[in-house]
């Protein structure tokens, strides 16, 4: 029996009940990985790709923080932004970077705000970071792409 995945944000439904093989998510101190029959899990979720697999098809998000929960071969993943990876540019993911780099510059940041900060800029480094990664390994790596069969 697989998994089925669903995927939300305060704004949308990212997926619904997507039956997949395998998932891997980026717990808050390191990479998780959910097979059909795992433990029940409530784990927080840090910046990274969400990966899924199933027998033909691979499907890749970013995450921005948020929690994941695993129960009776269901996984529920509320995060604060997730982002299909093939939605991601990497000159506009640049371009997002050196924004949140030049805000910080420009002003004296209390605690708070620099924490906020530091976690604006973690999530852009990691996109940028994707964006490479998809734009050089090409469409075999991008989501909803049918695997090559053998």
């Amino acid at each position: 029996m697989p998994l089925t995945v669903t995927i939300v944000t305060p704004q949308k439904k990212v997926v619904y009940k997507l039956p997949v093989d395998e998932l891997v998510m980026p717990a808050e101190k390191g990479e998780v990985t959910i097979l059909p029959g795992h433990t029940p899990l409530l784990t927080t979720l840090g910046v990274g790709m969400i990966r899924t697999l199933s027998s033909d098809e691979r499907i890749n998000f970013l995450v921005s923080y948020g929690f994941a929960e695993v129960r009776d071969n269901q996984v529920l993943i509320l995060g604060e932004d997730i982002k299909p990876a093939s939605d991601l540019d990497l000159e506009l993911s640049q371009k997002a970077k050196a924004e949140v780099e030049q805000a910080g510059m420009n002003k004296v940041l209390g605690e708070i705000e620099y924490a906020n900060y530091l976690k604006k800029l973690e999530q852009a480094q990691k996109e940028v970071e994707l964006a490479k990664l998809f734009k050089t390994h090409g469409p075999a790596t991008q989501p909803h792409q049918k695997k090559p069969k053998k």
